[in-house]
């Protein structure tokens, strides 16, 4: 018994020696997993405090220079200053507009005082005809030939780079306003005010957040130090140049254009990279582009201080983690060797009971867990004498059980016959169901051959797996012909006037999952060749939750619909051509009242007759837009495709749209994808389109709101919301955040002369004409249009236009 305890104690202390070996391999391993680990968190750290401190910076240069800007706007805009630059010298009061314009620059330098150097307005010619100080930049001479001079003419503002100016024999930086003739919009003066640099410079020698060789410093686009380096001092400035890699990636178009379009905000730790910088030293840096100015804010901080940073608290970690493993194996060696003497007493007890000594009792006792176990064996073993007794009487007991058992066996297959019974019963009564069920089927079955529209269903391969006698009759195949065959096999529909297979309407079903209408001018090809105009829609079909499993499509001989149609669009166009020779009379004989050609007129006669020239105005609209509609619908329009840039068409109707959505207050951002393909299209047909929404948006959009432009280029079969791309395209999203649409009058938006309930009462304005244009262009040019829209919240419109373009069409008028 003795040798077996021994052995066992061997072989708890290999036990223990084992585990204290891979217990040490595993945490060596794990604390140089915690280092390096560490350690990249501990730099990403500090990458992200330079990218955070130099966006930081570069914030508060953009908001210092538009500060400035505004100043100097302000001060070009002020009545006594635009009084004085339009004024002749001939003038009785000239010399009161003088003295006012110089009084108002005075007091703008006393309240700037410490930012403003100087204040000086040049003519139109680059002469100085205003200034602060005539002993530095005296009246009259000539500054034509200054950067701020010629760069400011042609742009809102100019800033010029911080530079050592002679005359005020000191550093600034120079920003320049023209200022216009409100009347006419020609160039009257320029304003020029010099800044004092010193704001710029503090901002940039802020060293909160930076480390000992940290710094952040600017260079223009020529790479010369324009503000003082932290370690090279003034001396730097404007005379050494920063050809790091560092600063040649600022100036990279692709950056240029990211912070251009979405400011500072995409900017991530990929934008902290390692360099060498202008003083040699390896450094973690990042930059900044100032899109105001071209110029360019560097951010860094040198790799070795970095890294001795990390080294410090790092290996003190380490270290005083490897001290604990050695503190904690030592108290468990210590504890074990505690525990090994009671088990060789608990395996001597086992071994005598596992002999058959349920009478063996441990004369062992302690308050652990040791002392427990010896406890709960005696425990057992009194169980197990217990159990003996209870053994013979259960065997006596289970007999009785038995036979127990076995009366409530006979009792269930009485009740399984039973419900076998009621089983037979139940398939009786399906039977019955199953009858009746072919009676509703056959009457569904009977009303749907006798409904007048052609009616067919497909499955979602796109098979034919119901059809009506009407949709046989004019296919002129037979319905055993059709059923089991692909739709596009019998139902041969394309549009009118191009002659392409128009069967968009029904695919769209399974990828929106909502009703499409069947695009207007289609026609049914039949089994003889001869062509049926048809109209309608197709409607999907859903199992017992939300997936779809077929497709509904109905639709109907509309010939004689469309002759009426014609009938009465050509009565449209020769009613409208009639109506536009007295409208233009109309017109033209205000216009020359209201010029007071037939005398003066007082404010009333002249508040009546401004009223008449405005409800002739929009009578002319309506003239013209039911023109354009009876073209479109006659197919007299013409059609002239020439090779056109898509963005520059969009750029020049937001051009003429700019008053309105200033007006608004309107945020109007537009975006186009890089190396968007040209397109061949009739450019005055595509300017209707995007004028029509355009306008729309900017109607239907409360003030402050926002309009987006997006296109970009699309390839065949990509999803665009929910709709795959046939062939290769461009697309177009015009969107708002305006008044919507609502649910219940989206079917109707593209009808002719509709306007929906939710604006009549904001918006009187409207013929109701321009989408149903908008639609009948888009589709005759082989795209397709869709639109979303959430009342109250805005809508988007969808365009996609084939890479193919517009083909050549002969015609009587063009659309106006």
């Amino acid at each position: 018994m003795v040798d077996l305890g021994k052995k066992f104690n061997k072989k708890i202390y290999k036990t223990f020696f084992f585990y204290f070996f891979l217990l040490f391999f595993i945490s060596v391993i794990s604390f140089i997993f915690i280092f390096v680990q560490d350690k990249t968190l501990f730099i990403n750290a500090k990458k992200g405090r330079i990218l955070s401190f130099t966006e930081e910076r570069a914030s508060h240069i953009r908001t210092l220079l538009d500060n400035h800007v505004a100043l100097v706007k302000d001060l070009s805009a002020s009545p006594g200053i635009n009084s004085f630059t339009s004024a002749s010298p001939k003038d009785k009061d000239f010399v009161f507009k003088k003295n006012d314009a110089q009084d108002r620059v005075n007091k703008s330098i006393q309240a700037n005082a410490g930012d403003i150097l100087e204040i000086i307005i040049l003519d139109n010619k680059g002469k100085v005809i205003l200034t602060n100080n005539n002993n530095n930049t005296p009246v009259g001479s000539d500054r034509s030939q200054d950067e701020y001079f010629i760069k400011a003419i042609n742009v809102p503002y100019f800033i010029k780079d911080i530079y050592y100016s002679e005359t005020l024999k000191r550093n600034n930086y120079t920003i320049s306003v023209p200022i216009e003739n409100k009347d006419t919009s020609n160039l009257e003066a320029v304003i020029v005010v010099r800044f004092n640099e010193d704001s710029l410079y503090k901002i940039i020698e802020n060293r909160t957040g930076l480390d000992k060789t940290g710094e952040t410093f600017l260079i223009n686009k020529d790479l010369y130090f324009i503000s003082p380096s932290y370690f090279l001092g003034n001396d730097v400035l404007f005379t050494k140049k920063v050809e790091t890699q560092n600063a040649k990636d600022c100036f990279k178009p692709s950056e240029i254009s990211e912070i251009k379009n979405n400011g500072y905000s995409s900017f991530d730790l990929s934008f902290v990279g390692d360099y060498i910088d202008y003083r040699g030293q390896k450094i973690y840096g990042t930059h900044m582009y100032i899109p105001e100015t071209g110029w360019c804010l560097i951010g860094k901080i040198d790799k070795s201080e970095v890294n001795s940073l990390f080294n410090l608290s790092g290996y003190t970690i380490v270290f005083s983690g490897v001290f604990l493993l050695f503190v904690i194996i030592f108290v468990i060696f210590f504890i074990m060797r505690k525990i090994v003497r009671p088990i060789e007493l608990l395996t001597k007890g086992s071994e005598e009971i596992g002999d058959g000594d349920i009478n063996y009792k441990f004369d062992f006792k302690s308050n652990n867990e040791l002392g427990r176990l010896a406890f709960e064996f005696n425990v057992m073993t009194e169980k197990i004498r217990k159990n003996e007794l209870r053994l013979k009487e259960y065997s006596k007991n289970l007999e009785n059980t038995v036979e127990d058992r076995t009366k409530g066996l006979t009792e269930k297959i009485e009740e399984i016959s039973k419900t076998r019974e009621a089983i037979l019963n139940i398939a009786e009564d399906a039977e019955k169901e199953k009858e009746r069920f072919g009676k509703e089927r056959d009457k569904l079955d009977t009303i749907l051959h006798s409904i007048g529209d052609g009616v067919f269903v497909v499955d979602r391969n796109l098979e034919v797996i119901l059809v009506n006698d009407t949709a046989a009759s004019m296919t002129g195949f037979s319905a055993d012909e059709i059923l089991g065959k692909k739709y596009s096999d019998r139902f041969n529909f394309i549009f009118e006037d191009t002659g392409k297979i128009n069967d968009e309407f029904i695919k769209n079903v399974f990828e929106t999952k909502k009703v499409q209408e069947m695009s207007r001018h289609t026609v049914l090809i039949r089994k003889d060749g001869t062509r049926i105009q048809a109209a309608d829609s197709a409607a999907p079909l859903f199992d017992g939750g939300m997936n779809i499993i077929g497709c509904v499509v109905v639709f109907r001989d509309v010939s004689k619909e469309r002759e009426v149609d014609r009938a009465k669009t050509e009565f449209v166009s020769l009613a409208s051509h009639q109506l536009r020779t007295p409208l233009s009379s109309i017109n033209w004989y205000t216009e020359m009242l209201l010029s007071g050609d037939a005398g003066e007129l007082n404010d009333e006669q002249k508040k009546y007759l401004n009223e008449v020239y405005t409800g002739n105005q929009r009578m002319v609209e309506l003239v013209n837009a039911l023109l354009d509609v009876s073209r479109l619908e006659l197919g007299t329009f013409i059609v002239e495709p020439e090779i056109i840039d898509l963005s520059k068409l969009i750029q020049d109707v937001a051009k003429e749209q700019k008053p309105q959505i200033d007006a608004k207050k309107l945020k109007f951002d537009e975006r186009f994808t890089e190396n968007l393909p040209k397109i061949n299209a009739d450019p005055k047909l595509l300017h209707i389109v995007f004028q029509n929404l355009l306008s729309n948006a900017i109607k239907y959009t409360p003030e402050e709101g926002l309009i987006n432009f997006n296109v970009r280029f699309v390839k065949i079969g990509e999803n665009v919301d929910g709709r795959k791309v046939n062939e290769d395209s461009i697309m177009i999203a015009v969107s708002d955040t305006g008044y919507g649409i609502p649910d219940y009058q989206q079917d109707k938006i593209f009808s002719k002369l509709f306007r929906a309930d939710n604006i009549r009462g904001k918006e009187t304005e409207g013929t109701g004409l321009g989408l149903y244009i908008v639609k009948a262009v888009v589709e005759h040019s082989g795209g397709q249009i869709w639109f979303e829209s959430k009342e109250n919240k805005g809508t988007t419109f969808y365009i996609t236009l084939p890479l193919a373009g517009m083909k050549k069409k002969e015609g009587t008028a063009e659309i106006a």
